[in-house]
């Protein structure tokens, strides 16, 4: 009965959903880096077609707008990796629309793996978060995020499921209820040396308020993966799958542990 009383009040919060993160479009693995070992990773993407129209007074609209990572990361123990990230865009001013260059605000996170046995397939882990990101970017300045991660793999094949939720933390109309935005990856190892695949994310607002399919947010993308030794590469071509979502999508993440 009490649970009741609590999703009845949660329904009558005001609903708001979130934008998708525009600045890492990646889904989890339950990997850290080795204890001492610093990491780098730098995502590239670009909103090749997009929304055209902002939202608010202050957005810069997603249309042709590209976004600039840098995530340095640092292993603390063999489940256990600090890291954070540094955020930049560039984009047509909302004002005078010329291309100008902004600042994408920054975030904090920590991840815990389970570690496991060579040959186990099952991955486990969750990444926490807090980010502060500008109002030209983001409805609220200061959010957290919770990315549970679940994943099995072998030799050939990878399923990876990050059902990830999200709280605002600053500005009008917060509620304890999170934002749902499950993200998903399905990669086959070509033996090549690369493997291919797909990767879905998905922003579904309030968790107790999931919309139809086509009020929320849907892209695909088609991905290839660099599998053995070197650096990290990950490149993928996203497509919306609703006029919700921007149509057109490309992504870059390389990366290197030293």
């Amino acid at each position: 009965m009490k649970w009741c009383l609590v999703v009845l009040l949660f329904s009558l919060l005001p609903y708001q959903a979130r934008a998708l993160d525009a600045f890492e479009i990646q889904v989890y693995e339950a990997e850290v880096n080795d204890p001492g070992k610093f990491g780098l990773e730098l995502h590239l993407n670009t909103v090749v077609k997009g929304r055209q129209i902002p939202e608010t007074d202050v957005e810069v609209p997603p249309n042709h707008r590209t976004h600039l990572t840098f995530e340095p990361s640092y292993g603390m123990t063999k489940w256990w990796e600090l890291g954070a990230y540094l955020q930049f865009a560039y984009a047509a001013q909302t004002q005078t629309g010329g291309q100008a260059a902004y600042f994408g605000g920054y975030k904090l996170r920590s991840k815990f793996i389970r570690p496991k046995a060579k040959e186990e397939h099952v991955q486990l882990g969750f990444n926490i978060e807090v980010s502060h990101v500008p109002n030209t970017f983001e409805d609220h300045e200061w959010s957290s995020e919770l990315r549970p991660i679940i994943a099995w793999e072998n030799d050939t094949w990878l399923f990876d499921i990050n059902p990830i939720v999200d709280w605002d933390l600053s500005g009008d109309g917060l509620t304890l209820v999170p934002d749902f935005e499950p993200a998903g990856k399905v990669r086959y190892n070509t033996g090549k040396g690369f493997g291919v695949g797909f990767e879905y994310y998905s922003g579904l607002g309030k968790i107790n308020k999931i919309p139809a399919f086509q009020d929320g947010k849907h892209i695909l993308y088609v991905i290839a993966d660099l599998m053995e030794g070197g650096p990290e590469l990950n490149f993928g071509i996203g497509r919306g799958l609703n006029s919700n979502s921007d149509e057109w999508v490309v992504k870059t993440i390389l990366g290197s542990t030293f």
